[in-house]
């Protein structure tokens, strides 16, 4: 290639080959995508869409992190069974040739007719055909800030944030070579307390939106065993936990190893789908592989639990052990079994019982079912997502969009405890 072309390249002022970003395959030697930073010359940002055109200098900056989400097992599992339509992307920033941020990204197409499961006619309708192609800052799989991370020692989160923000708009506005453009950018669960994220996408005219809190149980030191989560009940919220325990007693709980998850994946599939299914929204949709892929890359830090009456698999739910955060993930059940035996309710005890035998010290249960979620103790924390559209003129319409999509949920929240000292 000749040295001018290759310069061109290298300051993101010139598209690479298609052949070096094909999609369906892991290309032998992927030649990435390079940004130039021009509010931070001695900076430029690597865009990569295959973890192995990266790993090296990830790997260097991700060692020095505890946050499992941003660890090579688990994104080369999401890479190798994604949600549907749902591209990993991979963004290293450099300082000469140190990498100092890394960002986890996806590039994921919004049908909205094809993501709105429920609700009347006229929401189908006025949104059947709208389609958003975007590039989002975060993972869609997942609930909180586990979008990237700077190496102290060589950057600051002011500066990081600023880096990463100027790698996207780019990205916005110029796209990547053999990628739809997009239509708009995302940074994903934003803690309100995250002064300097905020701040920065704020002046940035990134429009703020919440998008249902994220249920958090934080788990008592005191707590040895799940009797003793019991016996922090007030007396009416531990009648009612032994009551929905009792009606569970004829389910008999096991972790698949990954041999049982490979000759049952389809059954997996068939439970999450049937609760994905009846959701006002869902903004991914799994492939029957995903579960194994976790279980092969992350071993005993997930787990598949399913959930047998006699010899009739029932429903399963699945965790991930994130230092000492256990992540409440995707769930599936039969859902005529569900008032019989209590069975979302009895996996929520499941997980709380297994977050405590670990050593855990919360569980997050992430977004939905708030109600029932804070009846078993956990408290919602907000979180806040940041969008952009690539037309100006969009993003005030853009706030009302997102506001009539989000479900619906009129909920009571619940405090079963006692006073905790």
């Amino acid at each position: 290639m000749p040295t001018e072309l290759f310069s061109k390249y290298c300051t993101g002022t010139w598209p690479l080959p298609a052949r070096f970003l094909a999609n369906d395959h892991v290309p032998a030697k992927e030649v990435p995508y390079h940004v130039a930073l021009k509010t931070h010359p001695a900076c430029r940002t690597v865009v990569a869409r295959h973890f192995a055109a990266v790993e090296s200098d990830w790997n260097a900056l991700a060692a020095t992190q505890s946050n499992l989400f941003l660890q090579a097992p688990y994104l080369r599992a999401i890479e190798q069974a994604p949600p549907v339509g749902l591209t990993p992307c991979y963004l290293i920033v450099y300082k000469s040739d140190t990498p100092v941020v890394i960002a986890y990204c996806q590039i994921q197409s919004f049908h909205t007719a094809q993501h709105l499961q429920s609700g009347n006619r006229m929401r189908h309708w006025l949104f059947k055909q709208l389609k958003i192609n975007a590039f989002v800052c975060g993972n869609l799989t997942l609930t909180g800030e586990h979008n990237f991370a700077y190496h102290p020692a060589h950057t600051d989160a002011a500066t990081a944030v600023q880096m990463l923000q100027e790698t996207i708009l780019h990205l916005l506005h110029q796209g990547l070579p053999n990628t739809q453009r997009f239509d708009a950018v995302l940074f994903k669960d934003v803690h309100p307390q995250s002064k300097i994220t905020t701040d920065a996408l704020t002046q940035k005219k990134f429009i703020a939106f919440p998008f249902q809190p994220n249920m958090v149980l934080a788990l008592q030191p005191s707590w040895h065993s799940f009797n003793d989560y019991l016996s922090a009940m007030s007396s009416k919220y531990r009648v009612r936990a032994r009551r929905a325990l009792r009606k569970a007693q004829a389910i008999q709980w096991n972790t698949w190893d990954t041999t049982t998850i490979a000759q049952y994946q389809n059954e997996l599939f068939h439970l999450y789908q049937k609760i994905a299914d009846a959701a006002d929204f869902n903004a991914i949709s799994l492939q029957p592989s995903y579960f194994l892929s976790l279980k092969r890359r992350l071993a005993d830090r997930f787990d598949v639990v399913a959930g047998y009456k006699e010899d009739t698999l029932v429903g399963f739910f699945t965790t991930i052990q994130n230092g000492d955060t256990l992540e409440a993930h995707f769930l599936g059940y039969e859902p005529q079994y569900n008032p019989d035996f209590q069975l979302y309710l009895n996996m929520l005890y499941q997980i709380i019982d297994r977050g405590i035998a670990c050593g855990a010290r919360r569980i997050v249960f992430a977004r939905t079912a708030m109600e029932i979620k804070s009846s078993v103790g956990a408290e919602p924390h907000d979180l806040f997502c940041y969008i952009r559209m690539r037309r100006p003129w969009l993003n005030p319409i853009a706030r009302w969009v997102i506001r009539y999509l989000e479900p619906r949920s009129q909920w009571q929240m619940r405090h079963p405890f006692r006073d905790l000292v």
